[in-house]
């Protein structure tokens, strides 16, 4: 899928096994500094391991632009709900709107179907700011996690 971005282009699609390592770099690279500030350190072997059960756990898109993987995500849908399950981007890209663009084709599909989109962030991951800007609200939160969603019946589309 194709989705305009200015002069530019942004393209979703399927991540398949060979896209495996590219994901794996994406991951350590744009949670290293969360990690770091949210745990105190970084350990290779249990960040291996959380992307490991993540990738296999759910199907993911890789995130082109004009061609160039830049990162990943994986999104559930269901009769009820979206669910954004991981968001991540090469960190010289984080910053560029390339997010808040996804976020709004995210948010019209969530719209066009009438149903939330739910997610968690870390509570040191400055994702956090992007997504209460977009209109998604906290709705609880734990020791690692802020649970949010956007509800498309109670805000409009940012």
């Amino acid at each position: 899928m194709t989705i305009a971005f200015g002069t530019e282009t942004l393209t979703l699609k399927t991540a398949t096994g060979a896209d495996k390592e590219f994901a794996r770099t994406v991951h350590h690279r744009a949670y290293r500094d969360v990690v770091v500030r949210q745990f105190g350190e970084w350990n290779n072997e249990e960040q291996d391991m959380y992307f490991e059960s993540t990738w296999s756990k759910y199907d993911s898109q890789i995130i082109l632009l004009n061609q160039q993987p830049v990162g990943y995500w994986s999104v559930e849908y269901s009769p009820l709900e979206i669910h954004l399950h991981q968001f991540l981007l090469l960190p010289e890209y984080q910053g560029k709107r390339i997010g808040s663009h996804l976020l709004r084709w995210l948010i019209s599909q969530s719209v066009s179907r009438n149903i939330p989109i739910r997610l968690r962030v870390f509570r040191e991951s400055d994702a956090y700011r992007l997504y209460a800007k977009m209109g998604f609200m906290a709705t609880s939160t734990s020791e690692e996690h802020i649970v949010m969603e956007f509800v498309p019946t109670q805000l409009k589309i940012p």
